[in-house]
């Protein structure tokens, strides 16, 4: 996409019928759908876990069939970095559990390794995408191990007590004044 827009008369339209165009077109579509719906309104936690886990897999997939559709040899190492990048992404991005990272990622590893190998059967691209992307599981777990223990740590730090600190309302010479939250009346002092 980005292509097109900076050599229109090389590319043009061409890449965005293509295959491997759609396919592209397909997984930001997909994610900006899902970002759309979920910024304008509350939902429980389980459909926020399933958004979570099908706009990953769905991503995933997409940009692996993208990268086995690119004409030449090198076309799935683009698939490859399309989908380490999604991967990382999620990691940093979205609170959970090294867990449940692992989970997610794994399964849409699995799922990209498949349809490449569905897509292309008689090449060995299945086999990279699914060493690599392994690697890339296992490092996007790590990383979302580590940051999701750094927020509890940043939670359990703003507990004092029976009180939850919420933000600074002020200070002055002798001292600074927190907004706090009781955790058991649950209300604000």
């Amino acid at each position: 996409v980005l292509g097109c827009l900076l050599r229109p008369r090389e590319i043009g339209i061409r890449y965005l019928v293509q295959p491997a165009g759609m396919y592209h077109e397909a997984s930001t579509l997909l994610a900006g759908a899902v970002w759309w719906t979920t910024r304008r309104g509350r939902f429980e936690p389980r459909t926020l876990a399933l958004l979570d886990a099908g706009t990953t897999t769905g991503a995933v997939i997409l940009l692996a069939l993208m990268g086995a559709t690119i004409p030449g040899p090198s076309g799935w190492v683009h698939g490859l970095l399309a989908c380490s990048l999604a991967l990382m992404a999620r990691a940093v991005a979205v609170p959970s559990s090294g867990t449940r990272t692992f989970s997610i990622s794994a399964g849409a590893s699995l799922a990209a390794t498949l349809a490449v190998a569905v897509v292309s059967p008689t090449d060995y691209h299945a086999i990279n995408v699914a060493l690599w992307l392994t690697a890339t599981t296992g490092i996007a777990t790590f990383a979302s191990h580590l940051i999701f223990g750094l927020r509890q740590e940043v939670r359990t730090a703003r507990q004092i007590g029976q009180y939850v600190l919420k933000g600074k309302i002020g200070e002055g010479g002798m001292g600074v004044v927190y907004l706090a939250t009781h955790a058991l009346l649950r209300r604000e002092l």
